[in-house]
């Protein structure tokens, strides 16, 4: 498979993804550092999620947050518990 189709074939992965969950990814103006936005938008929420810049981590070969003043995956494995709950 060449690139240019990996990387349409990404694309449409992530836009179903992005239907989905009802979140994209956007670009930060000043640093380029990709975020989550939330695209249901009402009175109770931002668009922009509290969790900062996301980045790819290579430790865990997961995308986490990147936020220096939090532990990133104590968050993430709390948001994962907390959706399953949900679910069960």
């Amino acid at each position: 498979m060449t690139t240019d189709e990996r990387a349409v074939l990404f694309l449409d992965e992530l836009a179903e993804l992005t239907k989905k969950y009802r979140v994209k990814i956007c670009g930060c103006g000043c640093c380029d550092s990709p975020y989550l936005v939330n695209l249901d938008k009402n009175e109770d929420n931002d668009t922009e999620l509290d969790y900062g810049c996301i980045c790819w981590n290579e430790e865990d070969n997961e995308y986490g947050f990147n936020i220096s003043s939090f532990d990133d995956k104590a968050i993430r494995n709390r948001i994962r518990r907390e959706a399953n709950e949900k679910t069960n």
